[in-house]
Formats: structure tokens, C-alpha cells, sequence
């Protein structure tokens, strides 16, 4: 009973989480699409990039409710990891589309999205888990890369620059891989010691109200005593 009980706390937990992260992601995507309209109206970029930008945006806001709500109704460990693991990679594809559709390997400025995934997750979950988003953030967006670069999907760069050669945006690649795992190691480590941290003071919390029970309870016996 009491492993049900902590299972179930903790799989209520990972939902707040989620919940969270939802809002954040909700609305961070809303500003970026607000920015995209404020750029395409100046002439920065295209229709194109506008409407790409802006399914993206909508892809990421409407993942949300019914990824929440099996993770509202779930009872089982297993299954909400799934679903939280399919909320990630669904997050990358969704920040790798935005990527895309501003410029591709041109515009990987943006992978600064990247890295606030990478250090929410770190705060959030287990050490490993900032390294798998990590993985995910690279090889998905190496992926659109290598699929613009062999022309099977059509290229977005709004100011029509010449195409760079296949060694270069491997090397970017490549840079920002290794600067997405340097993120994922920091935010890891915070990760521990603000866990460590916590159990520290709950376990000092503890032995205080233990010690206060103690003393409270002496006076009592010695009552009896005399």
C-alpha cells in the first residue's frame, strides 16, 4: 500500500511538472509567433516562413491537452515515462520545425530553445534525462539538416543566401551538439544538488519536530516520576 501511495505521488508529480511546462511552452510559443508576425511585416521574412512558423506554434500549443490528459489519468510509472518521453520528443520536433522554417542551419541562433528545454528537464527529472533530451535535440535537428541539404524537403531561408556545403553544416551541427551536451552536463549537475539540497532540509525538518516531540514529552515523564 504504502509503494502504491508513493507511485502515486509521484506520478501526480510528474503531471504538475508537465503542467507547468505546458503554460511555459504555451506561451513562449505564442510570443514567438508574435515575433514572427512583427518580422514578416517589416519584410524580414516570408509568407512562407510565417505560416511554417506559425503551424509549428499551433503543433506546439494543441500537443498539450490530450498529452496532459493521459498523463492526468494515468496510474502507472511505465506509462506516464512514455508519455512523458512522447512529450519531448514531440516538444523537439516542434522547436526543430521553427528552426526550419526561419532559415534552417542558417538560423541555429534559435537552438537557444534547445538549451531551455534541456535545463528545465534537468531541474525536473533525473540526471540522465537532460542528456537523452540532449540527443534528441541534435539528432532531430541534424535530420532536417541533412533532409533540406539532400533536397527532399524544400529550403527556407528567407534571404536566399547561397546554400552552404554539406562539410560546413555538419561542422555547425556538429558545434552545436557539443554545446547542447555542455548545457545538459550543467544543468544535470544543478539538477543533483538542488535534490540533494532539498533532502537535506527535509531531513533536518525531521530530526527537529523528532526533537521537539522528545522534549515536549520529558517534562510529562518526570511529572510522573515524582
Amino acid at each position: 500500500m504504502l509503494g502504491a501511495a508513493r507511485s502515486n505521488n509521484q506520478v501526480h508529480r510528474i503531471y504538475l511538472n508537465h503542467c507547468r511546462g505546458a503554460w511555459v511552452r504555451s506561451g513562449s510559443s505564442i510570443f514567438m509567433s508574435l515575433i514572427a508576425l512583427g518580422v514578416y511585416h517589416i519584410g524580414i521574412i516570408k509568407q512562407n516562413n510565417l505560416l511554417g512558423n506559425s503551424a509549428a506554434v499551433l503543433f506546439l500549443c494543441l500537443m498539450n491537452p490530450p498529452l496532459l490528459l493521459l498523463l492526468r489519468y494515468s496510474r502507472s510509472m511505465a506509462f506516464t515515462h512514455i508519455v512523458s518521453f512522447f512529450v519531448t520528443v514531440c516538444e523537439v520536433i516542434g522547436y526543430t520545425a521553427v528552426i526550419y522554417f526561419f532559415g534552417g542551419v542558417k538560423s541555429l541562433w534559435l537552438c537557444m530553445m534547445y538549451a531551455v528545454l534541456i535545463n528545465y528537464i534537468g531541474l525536473a527529472g533525473p540526471w540522465w534525462r537532460p542528456f537523452v533530451a540532449a540527443s534528441l535535440c541534435w539528432m532531430v535537428l541534424a535530420g532536417a539538416v541533412a533532409l533540406e541539404y539532400a533536397g527532399v524537403i524544400p529550403g527556407q531561408d528567407p534571404a536566399a543566401l547561397p546554400v552552404l556545403s554539406g562539410i560546413y553544416q555538419a561542422a555547425i551541427v556538429a558545434g552545436v551538439a557539443g554545446l547542447l551536451y555542455v548545457v545538459a552536463f550543467v544543468s544535470s549537475y544543478m539538477g543533483v544538488l538542488l535534490r540533494n539540497r532539498k533532502r537535506s532540509l527535509e531531513e533536518k525538518s525531521v530530526a527537529l519536530e523528532q526533537a521537539e516531540k522528545k522534549n515536549t514529552q520529558i517534562p510529562g515523564r518526570a511529572g510522573k516520576a515524582g
